[in-house]
């Protein structure tokens, strides 16, 4: 409907990968081959680790069950790096099924999944903001360091709460003592569920994030507005695969595409 023009807006969807479900690997690839999802979306804090549960098989998962779920990631990291996949995964600790859970995306099992497949294209979703006593946001600026395709995004903070978010920020990326200039640059607007009209001055978000940015960083506002998500799903760069899926769907709908899916 949004490529045909119906909802005045592109609307492209991720689809959720469980490794526990059966056949997850094999749907997901028609998922994003076939029904024009554009990204894959984990969340560890649901019950299993990103790699390395037959180490330690979390709360409810026989060992058995842990080499299915780890097999099963190891097939989906593969893939979605050979085919220019990109995976937002939920990178703070929240919300989790069960209290056991609850460090299972924490920055170093991410890490572990790098350092294997190191071009994958990840959002560390929330950028580990609820673990800043640990450490976390710190610890994803020096990863962006090694691994030139790991970006993360702002989402959910409210309004009510950005003026604080932002001082945050900018003493994060201030900070003399981490490199954080690669993480800065691929650091992305992000709206969790704020601009629902369930929430109050939802219509304000947009605006709202993209001031506080400005009035916090001198550079960087269209990169963090916009240019870093293209970036990360591959639309602003025509060799990507990701780029050319979606292309050819814009095609197959003879519909034209949009000016930011680079030709």
């Amino acid at each position: 409907l949004s490529m045909r023009g119906d909802l005045g807006a592109a609307v492209h969807p991720f689809v959720g990968f469980d490794p526990r479900r059966l056949g997850a690997v094999p749907l997901t690839q028609a998922a994003v081959e076939h029904w024009g999802c554009v990204g894959v979306k984990l969340y560890p804090l649901m019950g299993f680790r990103p790699i390395g549960n037959v180490d330690a098989p979390p709360k409810g998962m026989t060992a058995e069950e842990a080499m299915g779920v780890d097999d099963a990631l190891w097939r989906l990291y593969e893939w979605c790096q050979d085919k220019d996949v990109p995976i937002t995964a939920h990178s703070n600790p929240s919300n989790q099924a069960d209290q056991s859970f609850i460090n299972f995306s924490k920055p170093a099992n991410w890490n572990a999944v790098l350092a294997n497949w190191p071009n994958l294209h990840l959002n560390m979703g929330h950028f580990g903001w609820g673990g800043r006593k640990n450490d976390w946001p710190r610890t994803i600026c020096r990863m962006a360091n090694d691994y030139r395709q790991l970006y993360a995004d702002i989402g959910n903070h409210e309004i009510a709460h950005l003026g604080d978010t932002f001082g945050t920020l900018g003493q994060l990326f201030d900070d003399a003592s981490v490199d954080t200039r690669e993480m800065k640059r691929r650091f992305m607007f992000g709206t969790d569920w704020y601009m629902l009209a369930s929430h109050r001055d939802c219509e304000e978000f947009l605006h709202q994030v993209r001031d506080k940015y400005a009035a916090t960083f001198t550079v960087g506002l269209d990169r963090f507005m916009g240019g870093a998500a293209l970036s990360f799903l591959g639309f602003d760069d025509p060799t990507n695969q990701n780029n050319q899926r979606l292309r050819a769907r814009y095609e197959h709908f003879r519909s034209r595409a949009p000016e930011w899916l680079a030709a």
